[in-house]
């Protein structure tokens, strides 16, 4: 209908803004094109589930899980009344679903979703096809973040290996499965020093790969270095560790990427390496920097608190109250100053009044995933 190719049009224009960066603009022609789409034949209802499923992940890109999961379960639910349960396009909402479960640290029901979207994609594609290799890494990212780091290891290396057995690999898709690999092996090292070895053997592999297969200037070279950075750190080896993540944000100021979660995420990284070291001014400075590279100020109050606790980045903006509780401690520990302890405990209210927040959000996400089904 006449009204669906309009409505068609602003998805297409919706989605060359979230390109952009611009997500407040994809959602508003995302739900333009929903209002404009009464689905009445199966072709239209395969793009009122896919509008829904769009507004669905851009909410999730955003951090906005609340609403992101309702939207992806009306998609879902159109697929599957139109199409079966064994629709192609289901294993797209159910990863979306399940990468929302997982940000909210509900791995269990992440990890049903995820064999449900490996599921359907086998059906339609046979097992050793490229997607399915994306869907073991996925379930392999879920076993490492429940702490089976046996699992975790050997879905990587199918998933790496089924990558390996196209006629054209994905080589930085390969390095990543390899990352991976090295990634789950250091959480493995941190109580077997067994694994201490495999680790750099891994994570050398990765940037063989990436340094062939890669623009000198690229995010992927950027969460390598932060990773082998926090191994020399775990070895003590804390100037090679600076080292790497100096590199690091030096990639990232000249990708105009210095004010970002992954810079953020370097900076609580060294701030941690230099409290281990005993350099608490240094920490306190790193952590410092962290919250300036999200352009917030680092002022500790409730006013602040109710903003930090909704952005997207409020995962580092928590741990890096957390490292700031922890250095005044520490000092504390050192010089017996009182003012140190009473920094302490001020940042440690916080951070409990800061996880209680999100424990809210989560329950609400949950409320609204039964809402959207019933």
């Amino acid at each position: 209908s006449p009204d669906y190719h309009t409505a068609i049009l602003y998805n297409n224009l919706a989605m060359s803004h979230g390109e952009q960066g611009d997500l407040n603009k994809q959602l508003e022609l995302l739900q333009k094109a929903i209002d404009l789409s009464t689905p009445q034949t199966k072709k239209d209802s395969f793009y009122h589930a896919l509008f829904f499923h769009n507004l669905g992940y851009t909410y999730h890109s955003r951090g906005d899980f609340n609403e992101a999961v309702p939207h992806l379960e009306k998609g879902k639910q159109f697929w599957q009344a139109v199409y079966g349960p064994e629709y192609f396009y289901l294993s797209y909402s159910y990863n979306a679903l399940a990468s929302c479960f997982s940000a909210k640290k509900a791995y269990h029901q992440a990890l049903l979703l995820y064999d449900k979207s490996k599921e359907i994609r086998i059906q339609n594609l046979g097992e050793n096809h490229p997607l399915i290799a994306s869907c073991i890494n996925n379930i392999g990212l879920i076993h490492l973040q429940l702490k089976d780091y046996d699992k975790a290891t050997a879905h990587f290396r199918a998933a790496k290996d089924i990558r390996l057995r196209q006629p054209s690999p994905n080589w930085p898709l390969v390095a990543t499965y390899y990352q991976n690999i090295a990634v789950s092996h250091f959480y493995h090292s941190l109580d077997n020093p067994m694994y201490t070895d495999s680790v750099g053997k891994y994570f050398q592999r990765t940037q063989q790969i990436k340094e062939r297969y890669l623009p000198p200037l690229h995010p992927s070279h950027v969460s390598l270095l932060d990773w082998i950075g926090r191994h020399e750190s775990q070895k003590g080896n804390f100037d090679t560790a600076q080292k790497n993540w100096d590199r690091a944000l030096d990639m990232l100021h000249k990708m105009d990427l210095a004010h970002s979660r992954m810079a953020t995420q370097i900076h609580y990284h060294k701030a941690q390496s230099r409290e281990k070291d005993g350099q608490f001014d240094l920490a306190k400075k790193q952590i410092a920097l962290g919250f300036q590279s999200l352009n917030i100020e680092p002022v500790f109050n409730e006013a602040n608190l109710q903003n930090w606790v909704h952005s997207f980045s409020r995962d580092y903006l928590f741990l890096l109250i957390l490292a700031q509780a922890k250095i005044d401690f520490q000092q504390y520990q050192q010089d017996k100053q009182l003012e140190n302890l009473k920094r302490a405990r001020k940042h440690l209210q916080l951070a409990d009044m800061f996880t209680d927040q999100i424990r809210l959000e989560f329950s609400e996400i949950d409320r609204k995933s039964l809402s959207s089904q019933t």
